[in-house]
């Protein structure tokens, strides 16, 4: 039985979106607005959410960030490189399987794929907001 599988049923991890990733995502729908309009900020931030919600099911799929060696935990991403004409983009995370509410998602932060990666100083106040420690 894989550590993603309890009794052949996949375990679901609940998310949650710290508060760096919530005002990331405002920002950039309201930059999306700007550039392309209501009804495509409204798509792209869906699409966002999408993304969010597939990380409830086998979140370690994706690989490490290249930011996780500035934390105190393993920090992932998922590349989004949508087909439309946005941008693609980078959500952080972290996965914790055993937490006091069971297995859960943290969404840390969403970054353009061309922005640089994050400095230590945001990650240091990442984690502090988000409360991590290492497992």
């Amino acid at each position: 039985m894989s550590p993603e599988t309890t009794d052949e049923q996949p375990v679901v991890y609940a998310i949650r979106i710290g508060a760096r990733a919530e005002r990331d995502i405002s920002q950039a729908t309201a930059e999306t607005i700007t550039a392309l309009g209501k009804e495509k900020a409204k798509v792209w931030q869906d699409g966002v959410m999408e993304v969010v919600a597939s990380l409830s099911l086998n979140p370690q799929r994706y690989v490490r960030a290249n930011e996780s060696r500035m934390f105190t935990r393993e920090v992932r991403q998922f590349v989004h490189r949508p087909t439309t004409s946005s941008l693609p983009f980078r959500l952080l995370y972290t996965v914790t399987e055993n937490g006091p509410d069971g297995p859960v998602v943290v969404i840390l932060a969403l970054r353009y794929a061309a922005m640089a990666t994050l400095t230590r100083k945001e990650a240091r106040e990442i984690e502090m907001q988000n409360e991590l420690t290492g497992d």
